[in-house]
Formats: C-alpha cells, structure tokens, sequence
C-alpha cells in the first residue's frame, strides 16, 4: 500500500470532519445540533486539528527524496570490483545464514 496515498486520504477524511464541525450550526437542524453541542466540542475540533497536521506532515515527509549518494562511494566501490573481480558488500556476520544447517555451538 503507497503509504503517501493513505496519509493524504487520512488527512482529506480528518480536514473533512472539521469542516463539518466548524460549520454545523449552518447545516445541522436545531435537534440535531442540540444533541451534538456538549461541552467537549473544542477538545473534538482541537483533535481533529491535530491529526489534520499529523497526515499532512505525513505525507509532506514521505514525498522528500532520500539523500543523494556519494559519487566516492561508488567510484570505490567499482575499484575494488575491478581489482577482485565481484563486489563486496559490508555486512553484518551475525546475519550470514549461508551455514544455517550446522548446529548451534551453545
């Protein structure tokens, strides 16, 4: 799942009930607005702010580029495969699970 489509989506549907807060004394009847007015109304609207600006900061982090790569790096990299023919990759030796059928030493 594209993760910037779900935090905009997010983001539209949070925007969307604010709106709709913010503004029901225009379109809700008097029972119903009755019935939704009760003291914790800021606290809602408050929240609903708030999880607006989550997604869109969100999805604003999620479209940024990844920093560029290292033209040494590369260069290097392409020396080293020169000179001993395949590429090394600097890993982790606990994570080498080439031997992963010999027992355990504990």
């Amino acid at each position: 799942m594209n993760t910037r489509i779900l935090n905009i989506s997010f983001a539209i549907f949070w925007f969307v009930l604010l709106v709709g807060l913010l503004t029901r004394e225009w379109w809700m009847p008097p029972v119903q607005l009755a019935v939704v007015e009760n003291p914790q109304m800021p606290l809602i609207i408050g929240i609903l702010v708030v999880m607006t600006m989550w997604n869109l900061s969100r999805y604003w982090t999620s479209q940024r580029p990844g920093p560029p790569k290292s033209q040494i790096t590369e260069e290097m990299r392409a020396k080293i495969r020169d000179i001993t023919g395949h590429d090394h990759k600097v890993t982790d030796p606990q994570f080498n699970f080439e031997d992963a059928d010999k027992p355990s030493q504990n």
